[in-house]
């Protein structure tokens, strides 16, 4: 009997993602931001691979520190509502 420690990877990894997009639109490469991108030569697989990695995570710090100031908002007053 063989388990699995494990998951396997997912397929709806962001390469995955990435890879789907490339193919679906690669006839017409215009259609498609990532993919006017990439068959300009302007950014390479891995170039592009990073570039989204890097979106994400930005796109995740904001949204935390955003949400951080909010929390911070609701429980300490603003210093102007003091007596």
């Amino acid at each position: 009997m063989i388990f699995r420690l494990l998951p396997p990877t997912p397929p709806s990894s962001a390469k995955h993602s990435i890879d789907c997009r490339l193919e679906k639109h690669s006839a017409n490469p215009q259609e498609d931001f990532l993919c006017d991108i990439y068959s300009g030569g302007q950014l390479s697989k891995k170039e592009l691979y990073a570039a989204i990695a890097e979106l994400q995570i930005a796109g995740v710090e904001t949204v935390n520190l955003t949400f951080q100031e909010l929390v911070k908002i609701s429980i300490l007053p603003a210093p102007h509502f003091l007596p």
